[in-house]
């Protein structure tokens, strides 16, 4: 055990004072002599060997002189023990949690690899909290059942918060890896037509243009499917004040609603504070609800401009061929004029016309 002590390192923990009670018994040496040696009292070695004292850097050294074994692999394994025994403990406060992990889509996260699979309660909840960049399920808390992001959804359902944050932090993770310039509102505001133009391609000619278009603007796009329980379309959001994110769900994967999607969290980055989230109807911010609905306009508003939807719909003719023929002439599909219409009252017989919504990694 003599031979080579500074190269060689354990791959486990083991106390720092079962190393040197083996230490001292290969070189036939006493607690006393080594007290002696290193000038320090029986007490402190005697507490060493029993694990109730730490070997300190000064000690550490003070070894290495009397025992020939290196200062830094004193260090490194009461390092080490201490990080087994930190997380033993952080372990048996898992334990207590593993009814709060049970509340989320444990299935859907392990699937997406989001999180490892799990041998114990215990594995599942520590992968969960690493996911979320916690500690515990009180940090959790703390962090997430206050978010304020703003979210499109319909109001008659009900987000459930735990699959609800988890949708959000996986974007948010999806949109970390992503390098892309600072947020330019004037150029996202310039950029609006171009995108608007988009609408009459398939999902394969415009997937790459869209993210690319929203890049140069500061904005990442990610397209996350939602969790059972979640409810919603699209969110809009900052991981810092210049990095903003788009992030769609493919809810009913129709191309009116993607589209409508798009324009709405593109009118809360261009007109929204720049809180990092902030949530329609979860928060104590007054002004949500309009703003939500500002939103709602200013989509419709740049899909179909006011006037012109009502002046297709007052020629009466609400045909698959007046509206696909309305569609080209003012640059949209025709699934976003059935969408359009449809919020006016139009029956939903009509959506035949609208385009399912697939991208290459849904």
């Amino acid at each position: 055990m003599r031979a080579n002590r500074e190269l060689w390192r354990p791959d486990w923990a083991t106390p720092p004072g079962e190393i040197l009670a083996e230490a001292l018994d290969e070189r036939g040496m006493t607690q006393v002599e080594l007290a002696r040696r290193i000038g320090r009292p029986l007490k402190t070695v005697n507490e060493i060997a029993k694990g109730k004292a730490a070997i300190t850097p000064e000690t550490a050294l003070q070894l290495e002189f009397a025992l020939g074994i290196a200062a830094r692999f004193w260090l490194d394994l009461e390092r080490e023990y201490g990080e087994q025994l930190a997380r033993k403990h952080a372990r048996e406060e898992f334990s207590l949690s593993a009814a709060w992990a049970k509340r989320f889509p444990l299935r859907d996260l392990a699937k997406r690899e989001w999180i490892a699979p799990a041998k114990s309660t215990v594995d599942q909840t520590e992968q969960l909290l690493k996911f979320f960049g916690v500690t515990s399920a009180e940090a959790w808390q703390r962090q997430w059942e206050t978010v304020a992001a703003s979210f499109r959804r319909p109001k008659r359902l009900k987000s459930s918060p735990e699959p609800l944050a988890s949708w959000l932090r996986g974007g948010e993770r999806l949109a970390a890896d992503t390098k892309w310039p600072p947020f330019d509102a004037a150029r996202l505001a310039a950029a609006v037509p171009k995108i608007r133009a988009l609408t009459r391609l398939q999902p394969i000619a415009f997937e790459d243009q869209l993210i690319d278009l929203l890049g140069k603007c500061g904005v990442a796009l990610v397209l996350v499917r939602e969790f059972e329980g979640t409810h919603l379309y699209g969110a809009s959001y900052w991981i810092s004040p210049q990095r903003a994110v788009i992030q769609l769900s493919l809810r009913q994967r129709m191309d009116d609603q993607f589209w409508f999607s798009v324009f709405h969290e593109i009118d809360h980055l261009l007109r929204g504070s720049r809180r990092r989230y902030y949530v329609h109807g979860q928060g104590d911010e007054p002004g949500d609800e309009l703003e939500e609905k500002r939103a709602d306009a200013f989509a419709a508003r740049v899909l179909i401009p006011e006037d012109d939807l009502a002046a297709f719909e007052k020629q009466g003719d609400l045909s698959d061929a007046a509206i696909e023929a309305f569609a080209r002439s003012i640059g949209v599909s025709a699934g976003i004029v059935v969408g359009q219409l449809q919020r006016h009252g139009l029956p939903r017989n009509r959506n035949s016309l609208k385009r399912a919504i697939r991208f290459r990694d849904d």
